[in-house]
């Protein structure tokens, strides 16, 4: 409970202090953002601000009225739906499972996990694919103590068993939609599911864009001491959604964290999970441009619904299964939230580059609107090339150099030049 504490603390400094700019997104931010998801297949970009939307737009077969994949997305619900079982009194966070999951009254390992440890990946077990029932996943193998690992795995389907056998004659399914959808106005078609007709709570939701901001936006006002719609969940418990685990303080209750991980735990979750906290957050984590108290659902292919409360923000992106090329995170909340964005023209695959912020202070990111390997150089006044290298996601080092007015070059992979710009060091 601590953690909680400490999130809530730091929500109340980012108001208080103003850490971050709270503008909202300018037309050549969310043009950069947009130009970035649509050329890696991205079908549906939304950006709410302040509860408006102030950009929705649909490209490569997206539609308004199209319900989208959420993949791994779907987790999201999941998570927020035990948080409300919780607060329903219909679980006991804390409590073994096996109150009700009876089938493992006589495992020593698996009778220890809980409902806490379901809902933060932290039960142990191993992933299974290719199940057809959810009580296929019983039998999953323990491959750490509960509470001691980070396994992205079997878990939210595991919940979802846990939590049918305590409602009873009520589905899980009839569950989520009384008490999270029906009262957001959500509409949710869970495709590929089970055999047993129950749903795949780990990635089988399929949502409209304009309606999934909806659930962005009542974790967002929530969190504000905002939301005066329909009674569903309270802040304080909405917090446990969003506090990570003693085992990894990067994802909640399913929902992945702007938290910083401990280098050990961090070497501990990527050998277990083939390098998800290095590809997944940690570039979030890195990224000073993006608010600490962001936090988002994430699935396949880049279906995603940002939360920023600090910024006032909901951003949603959806792609089908048959993207172009991987779409990463960072590369379009740098153009969505960069300041000072100064947009150069190139040449050949790389027809696009976004600088900024420009002016700047000890650090300036260019980023290509396709993502193309590039390199740069900065000259000063009398040609001489003061800073070069491989244009990365870390930016320019800055630090090391006067102020002034400068010729930042951009060349391809091939060293051809492809643009130049004067840029301001302050």
């Amino acid at each position: 409970m601590n953690a909680i504490y400490r999130k809530l603390a730091l929500g109340l400094a980012f108001m208080a202090i103003g850490r971050y700019n709270q503008a909202q997104p300018t037309a050549q931010q969310m043009d950069a953002a947009e130009q970035y998801s649509q050329s890696l297949g991205g079908r549906t970009f939304i950006v709410v601000y302040r509860g408006n939307i102030i950009r929705e737009s649909y490209s490569n077969g997206g539609r308004a009225d199209m319900v989208n994949l959420l993949g791994s997305g779907t987790k999201g619900f999941t998570g927020m739906i035990g948080a409300i079982a919780a607060y329903d009194k219909i679980i006991d966070l804390d409590k073994p499972v096996v109150e009700v999951l009876t089938e493992w009254k006589n495992d020593t390992a698996k009778s220890k996990i809980t409902y806490r440890h379901l809902l933060t990946m932290s039960s142990g077990l191993e992933e299974l694919k290719d199940q057809t029932a959810w009580t296929d996943f019983l039998n999953a193998k323990v491959l750490y103590p509960a509470g001691t690992s980070f396994i992205y795995g079997p878990d939210p389907n595991l919940f979802g068993l846990a939590l049918q056998r305590k409602l009873g004659s009520e589905k899980v399914v009839d569950y989520m939609n009384r008490r999270l959808f029906t009262p957001l106005g959500i509409r949710v078609e869970w495709r590929g599911g089970f055999a047993d007709g129950n749903p795949q709570l780990s990635g089988g939701a399929y949502v409209q864009a304009n309606e999934w901001y909806k659930f962005g936006e009542f974790v967002r006002l929530t969190l504000a001491d905002q939301w005066t719609g329909p009674s569903i969940l309270p802040k304080q418990n909405m917090m446990e959604v969003i506090t990570g685990s003693d085992v990894y303080a990067a994802y909640g209750f399913y929902w992945w964290l702007k938290e910083p991980v401990d280098a050990q735990v961090v070497q501990k979750v990527d050998q277990i999970n083939s390098n998800i906290h290095t590809t997944q957050i940690k570039p979030i984590i890195d990224e000073p441009v993006i608010p600490d108290d962001f936090v988002m659902c994430r699935g396949a292919y880049g279906q995603c619904l940002y939360v920023m409360p600090s910024l006032d923000l909901v951003v949603v992106r959806n792609a089908p299964a048959s993207q172009t090329g991987f779409y990463k995170d960072l590369e379009f909340l740098v153009r969505l939230l960069g300041q000072n964005v100064s947009t150069i023209q190139g040449t050949g695959e790389i027809k696009g580059l976004y600088v900024y912020p420009n002016p700047a202070d000890n650090r300036m990111y260019v980023v290509s609107s396709a993502g193309a390997e590039a390199y740069f150089c900065l000259e000063g006044a009398s040609g001489r090339t003061l800073l070069s290298g491989k244009l990365a996601l870390g930016g320019i080092d800055l630090s090391n150099i006067g102020a002034g007015i400068y010729t930042l070059r951009i060349f391809d992979r091939n060293r051809q030049e492809i643009a130049r710009e004067k840029v301001i060091k302050m």
